[in-house]
């Protein structure tokens, strides 16, 4: 009953293929990595939202903006790195990328004898804004001992 292609909701997905490495205008390492993902892929599986902090508390997360998706064992293609597009449907260009920014990522898989549940929670994905370095505070010099004390 789980399982009814009737209770299938679409949504798109992309899996963790690596991380490059930054490098400044000088041809020097940043020392700061760029997450890569495959390019989103449609599926169609059974969706709910959470309704219990107890189903979700062996992850460390509230339920809130929490959902799960129950999917047959043989057609799971997603890992705890995955990422994903639900009720929000992404542009998919050309060449197959989006710039639409996931809602989603998976925060647990449980698999049973028949079907897999895979847990997600809504994330927020912004922009991120170019940072001023921020200036290490110089150490303060140790006060030395005043003759007679101690």
């Amino acid at each position: 009953m789980r399982l009814l292609s009737r209770n299938k909701q679409p949504l798109w997905y992309a899996n963790f293929t690596g991380k490059t490495e930054l490098i400044d205008e000088w041809g020097n390492s940043t020392g700061q990595y760029e997450l890569t993902y495959s390019n989103p892929v449609k599926a169609e599986w059974n969706v709910n939202t959470v309704d219990s902090d107890y189903e979700v508390e062996m992850f460390g997360v509230d339920a809130v903006d929490t959902i799960v998706m129950v999917v047959k064992n043989d057609d799971l293609p997603l890992t705890e790195t995955s990422i994903l597009w639900y009720d929000v449907t992404p542009n998919i260009k050309q060449d197959g990328t989006t710039d639409t920014p996931h809602n989603y990522r998976i925060i647990g898989i449980r698999k049973s004898l028949n079907f897999t549940k895979v847990y997600a929670k809504k994330v927020s994905v912004t922009q991120v804004v170019e940072q001023e370095p921020i200036e290490p505070e110089e150490p303060e010099e140790p006060e030395e001992p005043i003759e007679g004390d101690g």
